[in-house]
């Protein structure tokens, strides 16, 4: 399922994934994945701005992930990132959800491909 992540005036796709544990949902610019057609030997595909992944564990839940700091630059934006997964799963709506999420800052990266 693809869709659309707001809060304030920013704004990114998102795809989320579920199965019978919860979901999980990625916060990416579709934009930048490459198209049909494009797909070769090397094909560079963004990560991302990150993702959160909800659990169910029973009537309760725990939410985990991880946000860069580059999309995700204040509590305003973290904490709608937060109650957009909560909504997702309406069956846990009154449970209790903590939640632990790192936000990154990327200094240096390492790129593997398939070649």
């Amino acid at each position: 399922m693809n869709t659309k992540f707001e809060s304030g005036n920013k704004k990114c796709d998102i795809e989320i994934f579920t199965n019978l544990d919860g979901i999980v949902i990625k916060f990416h610019d579709l934009s930048k994945e490459p198209k049909p057609g494009q797909i070769v030997d090397y094909v560079y595909v963004d990560s991302g701005y990150g993702y959160i992944s909800f659990k169910i564990k029973n009537e309760d839940a725990i939410i985990s992930g991880l946000l860069k700091r580059e999309f995700f630059s204040d509590e305003k934006i973290i904490y709608d990132a937060i109650e957009f997964t909560k909504k997702n799963v309406p069956s846990h709506f009154d449970a209790f959800i903590p939640y632990n999420l790192e936000i990154l800052i990327v200094s240096d990266t390492s790129i593997y491909t398939g070649e």
